[in-house]
């Protein structure tokens, strides 16, 4: 057990330190300085080690010395518990790793450290860029963006498919309306017929012969009336479907010319796109030098305005002539208006690049749309079409050859049924229209059933479409959430690491030093008893410089 709070760490043959090497963490800030060379960095590779995962260590091969099989890296901590990795070289030449990491697999974990000697976030707020997307690189926030901007996605495109089958819901109801009424209908004529007197074939001829003769003779020609009225619902449930599939199909067409027309070469204008979106980052670089060299040149004159106010140099060392101080003053206002119009345009800049990216990602899919899934629709439509239509040309060629039989079997019913009286016939009659109302009645129910099962799927399909666009707007919704939850996350951990740091160097004239809503870095100064929130950009080099100190302590957020 480590005494007095104190955490060993241990490391041997890590980076470029060769052998054991020993250090001890007390309660407070530490601080890790030396020269360029000493190991610096081979200091935080152990760190690497006790931290990462062990997938991801094995391809590390800088974390192990150069010249040695075998490493470790080790921490005692002051209850006692101890962490230790072991690391020893393959011959594939990555690392072989073992002991207890300082976590469990599969958990990330983040610490702050020293950053480089060019403080990137400090160069951002003299610059006057956005300082949101770099810190909110170190979040998930931009997973939950794009977790959030793919359901958004995808619930359009739900939308999209709902519209496009609106339309065969719409027809869908129409058909079981109508199949509900001939329904009706068919009870209604079943009921007539029930109330119509019976009819003893016997009675009518007398003798059983001519009875079974008619019986024989009007079961064919009732078998094949029926199977004509089944044809013939074939033909018009064809007929429908070829007249639906030409819709559909024209409807797909019209889209499809209209956007060919709207964009006569997808290819070329895509292509216009991605290369507006290079001039675009072309330009954003070019602003970026810019604003490098007039950050350059307000350092020069901020040196210059020093020397004379700190030493009284009233001389231009470089050239020796009269330095004008009033001038200088005059050129570091100038150069700060320069720097906020160019900061201005990089933002505007970046957001045209943004706007963009959304453009081509948009115009990308419609392309798909429209020549992928739009073109293999009507293949599939015009597929379908010739199908039926051959079926079509069958079922009427059928019909055609059924005629000649169907006109001989009504002649033979004829001149049997010529001895009747006609109270009799008067009766037959009425059976024989009402058999033909109800088998022209089924038939349409047949029709009807047919024509809901070909588009029946719509329904199952459109019902799965509407949970899908409701589940994506759940979704969409709680991620969005989420991603606030943790751009507010990194703003707080940011402002509580910021004031523990300041609050162990103890720094004259800054009370807190915190990041706003608009991730606006400010500073809550003191000065003769008052306190007062500036803004950075308008401090003193002095002050900027002890600021800086702070950032460099705790600015690099590092996900091992």
């Amino acid at each position: 057990m480590s005494d007095n709070g104190t955490i060993k760490y241990i490391i041997e043959n890590i980076g470029g330190i060769y052998g054991r090497q020993e250090f001890e963490f007390k309660p407070g800030l530490n601080l890790v300085s030396a020269p360029n060379g000493f190991g610096k960095s081979s200091f935080v590779y152990g760190f690497q080690a006790l931290a990462a995962e062990s997938r991801d260590l094995r391809r590390m091969s800088h974390v192990l010395h150069s010249f040695e099989g075998r490493g470790r890296a080790e921490l005692l901590m002051p209850d006692g518990s101890r962490y230790v990795r072991h690391l020893r070289a393959s011959k594939k030449g990555t690392i072989s790793v073992g002991g207890k990491p300082v976590h469990s697999e599969g958990r990330k974990v983040s610490i702050f450290c020293i950053a480089h000697e060019s403080n990137e976030l400090m160069d951002m707020i003299r610059n006057r860029r956005p300082l949101k997307d770099f810190l909110l690189g170190f979040s998930d926030r931009k997973y939950y963006l794009l977790l959030a901007e793919y359901c958004k996605t995808r619930h359009k495109e739900s939308l999209e498919e709902i519209r496009g089958y609106r339309e065969q819901i719409a027809a869908l109801a129409d058909l079981r309306c109508r199949l509900k009424a001939a329904h009706m209908t068919l009870e209604t004529l079943e009921h007539e017929k029930s109330l119509l007197p019976a009819i003893s074939l016997e009675c009518m001829f007398g003798n059983e012969e001519d009875a079974v003769k008619y019986d024989r003779i009007k079961s064919e020609h009732d078998a094949l009336v029926d199977k004509n009225n089944s044809l013939e619902g074939e033909q018009e449930r064809l007929e429908n479907s070829i007249e639906f599939y030409k819709y559909r199909r024209e409807r797909l067409l019209a889209e499809l010319t209209r956007f060919e027309e709207e964009h006569p070469d997808c290819d070329r204008e895509l292509e216009e796109m991605k290369d507006r979106q290079g001039q675009l980052k072309e330009e954003l670089k070019e602003l970026l030098e810019d604003m490098g060299r007039l950050q350059a040149r307000l350092e020069d004159t901020d040196r210059s305005i020093n020397r004379h106010i700190e030493f009284g140099f009233n001389e231009c060392f470089a050239c020796g002539q009269p330095t004008d101080v009033e001038r200088l003053r005059q050129r570091r206002v100038d150069i700060e208006a320069d720097k906020k119009v160019l900061s201005e345009k990089m933002v505007n800049c970046e957001k045209n690049i943004k706007e963009l990216d959304k453009s081509i990602e948009d115009f990308s899919r419609e392309i798909k749309l429209n020549q992928v899934v739009r073109r293999n629709e009507i293949h599939n439509l015009d597929h379908l079409i010739e199908t039926s239509e051959n079926r079509l040309k069958t079922a009427t060629r059928l019909l055609e050859e059924k005629r000649p039989e169907l006109s001989n079997l009504e002649e033979k019913v004829r001149l049997l049924e010529s001895s009747f009286d006609k109270e009799t016939l008067g009766i037959i009659e009425k059976h024989r229209a009402l058999e033909r109302k109800m088998s022209h009645v089924r038939q349409k129910i047949e029709i009807i059933k047919s024509r809901i099962a070909d588009i029946g799927v719509a329904d199952a399909k459109f019902a799965l479409l509407e949970k899908r666009v409701s589940f994506f707007e759940q979704i969409a919704h709680y991620v969005f959430l989420q991603a606030e939850k943790a751009q507010s996350a990194i703003r707080e951990i940011f402002n509580q690491r910021t004031g523990e740091v300041l609050g162990l160097l103890e720094i004259d004239q800054i009370e807190r030093i915190y990041m706003d809503e608009d991730f606006d870095l400010k500073v809550i100064r003191t000065f003769q008893g008052r306190k007062k929130a500036v803004s950075i950009d308008i401090l003193s080099r002095a002050i900027d410089r002890k600021i800086e100190l702070i950032l460099d302590r705790q600015v690099k957020l590092i996900h091992l």
